[in-house]
Parts: C-alpha cells; structure tokens; sequence
C-alpha cells in the first residue's frame, strides 16, 4: 500500500492517514462480519463435522474386519482403503476443530441439553481409526466359515447403524450386533482366537459408541 502510495503521489502527511483510514475500515469490517457470524455458533459446523466423520468411518470397519477375517488386503482394495483412511483423518480433523470451537461458546440456555453427544461421536471415529491401525491380523490366516459369517454379519450391523447414527435421530439408534457363535472359540487356530477376540471387543466397543451419540440409542444382543 504505501508503495503504491508513493508512486502515485509525493509521500506527505496524507499517506499515513490514508493507512489510518485503511485499517480502520479493514477492523470495521471484520468486526461486523463476526457480529452476523457468532449468533450462529459452531454447532452447525459441529453436526456436520460429526456427521461426516461417521459417514467416513463406516468404510473402514468393513475394510478392517474383512482383512482379519480373510487374513489378506484385497489387492484391487487397496487404493480405496488408503483414500478412506485419508478421508477419515481429515474429517475426524475437521470435527475435532468444530468441537473445539464449540467448547468455547456459551452453554445453551435450554435448561437441559438433549441433543446429540458430540463428545461420543469423536471417540467413535477415533476408536475406528485406532482399529484400521492396530486391530492384529495374520496374512494367509483365513477364520472358518462360521467365523467370517459372524463377523460379516456383526460389522453390517454397526456399520448400518453408523451411517444412521450419521443423521442424528432424536431417539438415537438401536444396535443389535449378533452373539459369537457357540463354542467357536474351541475350535479356531490358535493364531485367529485372540484375533476373532480383538475384533468381537472393538465391534462392542463401536456399538457402545454409537448408543451414546443419541439421547435414547440401545446396544441389544449384544457381542459376548
């Protein structure tokens, strides 16, 4: 600006109230800018934030339970896995940003909060990425039939009730993931019952999660 100025015109004693006048002008600006803005809050940004973290999240229990299960990454999967997983990171950044903002804002005046919890919703997409990561697996170690069956159908289970937990109905939603089936831990490889194990307790633990996000959401059968 004052380069400007100076080409333009001699310098005086006009260019330092023209800065004066400009950065007043800029601060006004923002000033109204930030009154229109802070009515709204952050709990917009935060219902997006969490919706898009569980919508992201869902692809990646599937991609997890089906490597453990099979004991191998589907070669014409890993391009999607590794998009997911990028994806899943960025939107767990965002809505960890939009809680963050949210924190700072005055408590709602309603006299008692029944809206979703946020804070569940977080740990329910910090919980999914810890389990792409770390959730242990043999390559070439593939469950028995009845095995991968139950895990196929448990993780469809938590998977479609995350992507319902992702609309944030006024009741919550209902888990229902299906029980191990009987005795087969007894008859699994050594190798795959800790697997199977890890994997029955983070499903649990994914479904306790997504109870929580909803006011009135249920956990039902349960995995043990």
């Amino acid at each position: 600006m004052s380069t400007a100025f100076a080409q333009i015109a001699p310098v005086t004693w006009q260019l330092a109230e023209a800065r004066i006048v400009d950065v007043l002008t800029g601060s006004v600006i923002g000033l109204v800018c930030g009154v229109l803005a802070w009515p709204a809050g952050a709990r917009g940004e935060m219902r997006r934030g969490a919706a898009a973290l569980l919508r992201g999240a869902a692809p990646l229990i599937r991609i997890t339970v089906e490597r453990a299960a099979t004991g191998r990454s589907a070669p014409t999967a890993r391009a999607d896995a590794a998009a997911a997983l990028r994806r899943a990171l960025l939107d767990r950044r965002i809505a960890h940003a939009a809680y963050a903002q949210l924190r700072t804002e005055p408590p709602s005046r309603r006299p008692v909060d029944t809206g979703p919890d946020w804070l569940a919703a977080l740990n329910f997409g910090s919980r999914v990425l810890t389990g792409t990561s770390w959730l242990p697996w043999s390559e070439g170690s593939a469950w028995p039939p009845d095995a991968a069956t139950w895990a196929r159908e448990a993780t469809e289970e938590v998977v479609s009730a995350t992507l319902r937990a992702a609309a944030f109905p006024a009741d919550g939603v209902t888990v229902r993931p299906p029980p191990l089936p009987p005795g087969i831990l007894t008859r699994l490889p050594a190798p795959s019952v800790s697997h199977l194990v890890d994997v029955e307790v983070w499903l649990h633990a994914l479904a306790s999660d997504l109870a929580a996000v909803g006011p009135g959401g249920t956990v039902k059968g349960g995995l043990w």
